[in-house]
């Protein structure tokens, strides 16, 4: 299996580096850009998982993202392995953003613009511990409108650069092989000719 780890973490481990790297935000960043281009799919089925992912990340279904990322990709005949890899889209760092920014677009289209005060992500934090669906549906209501536009353009900007990483990765890999086997060959052809030429005539 690709990147696997000498010592396998177990499953406390595993809950804190999914809620938090290990090491660097970069490092687990390029980490998983190197999982996706090494996913054996076609390009499209890569890029179309890799933006349900990204999509789903926006939803405020937290704790159902990967749920609902690999059945919508299952819908739409996508790489699954993608979209669940994709999903990482949404963590500490970009939740408050993608929170904040869906939740102010959402009342913006609801049209409910200036009748509140402003949103802060501990107001999500503080309802949700209530577990009262009347209590944080003011909430979630917009973040779920929100979340579509704001899912849908981050989805498509998706789709469009890993469908070109890929092509220009599996592109590279072919010419580092076709350069293997050219070398090859001609380390071949070096050997037949001068084991021809110390031959006694």
């Amino acid at each position: 299996m690709l990147f696997r780890r000498r010592e396998p973490l177990n499953w406390k481990q595993r809950l804190r580096v999914a809620a938090w790297p290990a090491r660097s935000w970069r490092r687990s960043f390029y980490y998983m850009v190197k999982r996706i281009l090494r996913l054996r799919a076609s390009p499209h089925a890569i890029a179309i998982g890799t933006a349900a992912g990204v999509f789903v990340s926006c939803t405020p279904f937290l704790g159902f993202h990967i749920l609902l990322a690999t059945a919508f990709t299952y819908l739409v005949a996508g790489n699954v392995i993608a979209a669940v890899i994709a999903t990482w889209f949404g963590n500490p760092i970009t939740f408050p953003i993608i929170w904040a920014s869906t939740y102010k677009l959402g009342r913006f289209m609801l049209g409910q613009s200036g009748t509140e005060t402003p949103f802060h992500v501990s107001d999500l934090s503080a309802k949700l511990s209530t577990y009262s669906l009347r209590t944080i549906w003011p909430i979630i209501e917009p973040m779920i409108v929100g979340s579509v536009p704001i899912g849908i353009g981050c989805g498509l900007v998706t789709y469009i650069a890993t469908r070109i990483a890929v092509a220009e990765f599996r592109k590279r890999q072919e010419a580092r092989l076709r350069a293997r086997r050219e070398a090859a060959s001609a380390k071949i052809r070096a050997e037949v000719v001068a084991g021809i030429g110390k031959r006694p005539s």
